[in-house]
């Protein structure tokens, strides 16, 4: 009996410690920090790209740009090793910065983040 109870407890601790997070993300991570930063009317064009980098897309049109950066980080909890998987424990994070240029000049940008 003692056996058992110690071959239980020991597959508890297996289960419950051994529990970790499979990561998985696409685009580059958005801080919120720098976008708090830019200045519509002063932030230019050349300074959004040193810090964030290119952007995911690019639009334009005769007059004014749009720089759209996106990123998407699913942590998904995973136990015994990775061989049990907790899809219903999925925290998924979206984060979006759209930002309006217009002559090499910041004329306004949105900052959203979002959890699923």
């Amino acid at each position: 009996m003692r056996k058992i109870v110690i071959c239980l407890g020991m597959l508890l601790v297996l289960v419950t410690g051994c529990s970790t997070a499979r990561v998985e993300s696409t685009g580059r991570d958005i801080k919120e920090e720098p976008a708090k930063m830019i200045k519509a009317g002063v932030t230019t064009r050349e300074e959004i790209i040193r810090i964030f980098g290119e952007p995911s897309k690019v639009s334009k049109t005769d007059v004014s740009e749009e720089l759209v950066y996106e990123s998407r980080k699913e942590e998904t909890p995973t136990y015994i090793g990775g061989l049990v998987i907790d899809e219903a424990g999925k925290n998924v994070t979206l984060k979006r910065l759209e930002i309006l240029i217009q002559n090499g000049v910041v004329q306004s940008y949105k900052f959203e983040a979002r959890s699923e």
